[in-house]
């Protein structure tokens, strides 16, 4: 859930619980159980969706900021609590996807900024120095490269996939 979108003070709390939820509290679940799944068979790879917002932030945009930020420290943690089962653990961090959702969070970041959709669509690319979001399949690309057996050493890692920004 990309979850609400403005400054602090006008947020609601169950939006942000909603979001913190879906994001975090989902997350922990799906890992508790495929930890005792994979320390039992002594192998396995649990990967992680956060967002370069889980690295750099994102202004108007704090609960989900907060609930990536979460994942990367969960990450983390489980990659070492894990790795002497075989298990490796990391987190994916997308930037701008061309996806509905990313559509859905620069409308509402548009709003919150009294600007059109196009100019903060804009905005977004333009601290990209390719100048372009990424498609879906460039980020299933890179998780097929993360799942292969040769990456086995990277483990405990939040990995960007953001066009060279240095922000969100």
């Amino acid at each position: 859930s990309s979850g609400p979108a403005g400054p602090i003070e006008d947020l609601e709390f169950d939006e942000w619980q909603a979001c913190i939820g879906v994001n975090l509290h989902g997350a922990f679940l799906t890992c508790r159980w495929a930890a005792r799944l994979m320390k039992a068979q002594g192998a396995g790879l649990i990967l992680l969706t956060s967002s370069t917002s889980g690295l750099f932030g994102c202004p108007l945009r704090s609960p989900y900021v907060v609930a990536k930020w979460g994942l990367i420290g969960l990450t983390k943690t489980l990659a070492m609590e894990l790795g002497p089962f075989g298990v490796r653990v990391n987190a994916i961090c997308p930037g701008w996807v061309e996806t509905d959702m990313a559509k859905d969070s620069i409308q509402r970041m548009a709003v919150a900024q009294g600007i059109s959709y196009e100019a903060c669509h804009a905005e977004q690319c333009a601290v990209l120095p390719t100048g372009r979001m990424s498609q879906p399949e460039d980020v299933a690309g890179f998780v097929s490269w993360l799942m292969s057996s040769e990456q086995r050493g990277i483990t405990g890692q939040g990995l960007d996939l953001n066009n060279g920004s240095w922000m969100s």
